[in-house]
């Protein structure tokens, strides 16, 4: 082990006398080797090396985010590397869209949905970015700040153009359909939700939606309130949903489940009953 660490530092000073800002990026992919053998601790000290060398590589300073992440860091801590990697734009092998789709996921979770379409617009729009996958996590992260900002009419054209890239992303679909509902309502969900159910027929979450929406239009009542439990996380509204088709007797159990307000389980068993 201390070989193997050894040599990887080695690796790194040699790659910077010879190839200049390499160097870092060498140790970046050092670090990689020796973290994906279970060997995180002295992973990290050849990261720590090459970030001493080249403060501003932009690939070192990702990966020290993913990793600040991974063990569950502070935001901010993590939002700065992430920060200042896409600053110094200094990437030598990877693509500008990864860490920008990192901290445009932070800064949607931290209501910040303006700052995150100002980053990943531009990049999405930028041609030489061919990864569709990529493209397509982005498009997500961009679709999702477009809701989070008021804009549905914008985040469901971002979402639609994901799904060109990758027809059975799930992610996609359910921000197209959120889209969908903020324009047209349950009815304009559902229509969007039935397409995505024949793209992913076996994705729960998909299922899941398209019963809630289903229901919401009075369209099926014949939703099971297990499913409608499981989907409040995801879609909040389905809340009245789960509680109105529940038996008068079981509206409280499930109002507690979903951690809504006694009075709206008063209500919904009244009409029940």
């Amino acid at each position: 082990m201390a070989a193997a660490l050894a040599l990887a530092l080695v690796l790194v000073v040699d790659a910077v006398g010879q190839e200049g800002d390499r160097g870092a990026w060498n140790g970046v992919r050092a670090a990689a080797q020796l973290a994906a053998e279970g060997h995180r601790q002295s992973a990290q000290r050849v990261l720590t090396v090459a970030l001493e060398l080249d403060p501003t590589s932009s690939e070192a300073l990702l990966l020290s985010a993913q990793w600040q992440a991974d063990e569950r860091a502070a935001t901010g801590g993590t939002r700065e590397l992430l920060e200042r990697a896409v600053a110094a734009a200094s990437w030598v092998e990877t693509s500008p869209l990864v860490a920008a789709q990192l901290l445009a996921t932070i800064y949607v979770r931290t209501r910040e949905p303006a700052r995150a379409v100002a980053m990943l617009r531009p990049l999405l729009e930028y041609p030489l970015i061919q990864q569709p996958q990529l493209r397509a996590a982005a498009a997500t992260t961009l679709a999702r700040a477009h809701l989070a900002a008021g804009e549905p009419r914008e985040a469901g054209r971002v979402a639609q153009g994901g799904l060109l890239l990758a027809p059975s992303d799930v992610e996609l679909h359910l921000a197209a359909a959120a889209a969908a509902d903020d324009i047209g309502g349950p009815a304009a969900a559902t229509a969007q939700l039935e397409l995505a159910a024949l793209a992913a027929p076996e994705d729960r979450r998909l299922r899941l939606a398209l019963a809630a929406a289903r229901a919401r239009t009075d369209d099926d009542g014949t939703v099971p309130v297990g499913e409608a439990v499981a989907l409040a996380p995801l879609l909040p509204q389905v809340r009245a949903t789960a509680l109105r088709l529940s038996p008068p007797r079981q509206a409280r159990a499930v109002a507690q489940q979903l951690q809504a307000p006694t009075a709206l389980a008063d209500l919904c068993t009244q009409r029940s009953e």
